[in-house]
């Protein structure tokens, strides 16, 4: 016989092979490329409003209300507080309340918190501490649109 041994192929275990890979670079950017730029502000015109009157209330209205022309508004008779004061979010003896939680107007003496959907008068003890969302005139208004004392 002219066989020979046979061939014997080593495998080598999966563990010993080794692959070596590039090393990784922290990524760092291009020379010469910083962070972007941010263009200046734009200093397109805006609408000027209305200056505050005596009582620091403005004539323009929520951004969701229909814009009103008050026409003739020279301030010669002293408008009823009731067209002074925008038609607030509850519908009659409702308003929202001036920057800050200020007071509509003198008539509205209910705080209320739309969150909670609870109203507190002014002989409250909690009423200096009560952050209004919105004001209604009396706790009837309130108590109409599913406001509760608090």
């Amino acid at each position: 016989g002219g066989d020979s041994a046979p061939v014997a192929h080593e495998e080598t275990p999966v563990e010993s092979t080794q692959v070596l890979l590039p090393k990784r670079q922290p990524k760092t950017p291009p020379r010469g490329t910083e962070m972007p730029q941010l263009s200046p502000p734009s200093m397109r015109a805006i609408e000027r409003r209305e200056p505050l009157d005596a009582e620091g209330r403005g004539r323009s209205g929520s951004l969701f209300e229909p814009a009103v022309s008050t026409a003739g508004g020279t301030g010669e008779s002293r408008p009823l507080s009731t067209s002074s004061v925008p038609p607030g979010p509850f519908g009659p003896g409702s308003a929202m309340p001036r920057p800050g939680g200020g007071k509509p107007a003198d008539d509205f003496a209910v705080k209320a918190s739309v969150t909670a959907l609870r109203y507190c008068t002014e002989d409250s003890p909690q009423f200096a501490r009560m952050v209004a969302e919105v004001w209604f005139r009396t706790p009837t208004d309130a108590e109409r649109v599913g406001f509760r004392p608090l």
